[in-house]
Formats: C-alpha cells, sequence, structure tokens
C-alpha cells in the first residue's frame, strides 16, 4: 500500500555468516530484521533474500535460498508474510533435482 516499502537481501552478521534480511518503511520509519530460517537448517547457514511480492497489504511473499556452510550446497527457500509473522520453508525441488554445489536458488516471485 502507499507509504510502506520492503525491500529483502542479505546481510554479514557478527559471526561472518551472510544473513537474510528484510527492511520495512512503515509511516516514514524504517526497521529491520533479519528473515526467519527454514526448519531444519543449522545455526551457520548463509542465506539471501533475492526477490518479493506484495500482492495485498499485509501479505508477502520472498524467495531466495541458503546455503548449508560445510556442504557448500543451495536450497531454494520461500518466506511469507501473514498476520504480520514472517514464516520460512524449504521450496520444493524437481524430484530429478542433483544435490551439488551449484546454486538452486528461487530468484523470482
Amino acid at each position: 500500500s502507499a507509504g510502506i516499502c520492503i525491500p529483502v537481501g542479505q546481510y554479514q552478521n557478527t559471526a561472518g555468516t551472510l544473513s537474510s534480511l528484510i527492511d520495512t518503511l512503515s509511516g516514514g520509519v524504517w526497521t529491520n530484521s533479519a528473515a526467519p530460517q527454514p526448519p531444519n537448517m543449522g545455526s551457520d547457514e548463509g542465506g539471501a533474500l533475492l526477490s518479493i511480492s506484495c500482492p495485498a497489504t499485509g501479505s508477502c511473499t520472498a524467495v531466495g535460498g541458503y546455503q548449508d556452510i560445510t556442504t557448500g550446497y543451495h536450497y531454494p527457500i520461500i518466506d511469507t508474510l501473514s498476520a504480520g509473522i514472517w514464516t520460512s520453508t524449504l521450496a520444493p525441488e524437481p524430484t530429478n533435482a542433483v544435490v551439488s554445489d551449484d546454486n538452486t536458488d528461487v530468484v523470482g516471485v
């Protein structure tokens, strides 16, 4: 809605790991927060949100990827905003997807 903007991206935390970031502009004031991690991801995972769509006030979907630092694999993620709460889930992958160190991030909504 008018006067509200929600960009997404990543930042480097104090441990040196890249983490997903959600910024929010509302009422002329910017706030930021770390995006939630998908279930079953370790605390040393690196993540980035790459795209966001907000089709209705209070309802957004952001997409990107997380990396299992020890293996280097990328996992696609979907973060959703509903009723003021962000949640994160691993995105489904094709049944023939091969686990590798290539990017399998979701890049558009």
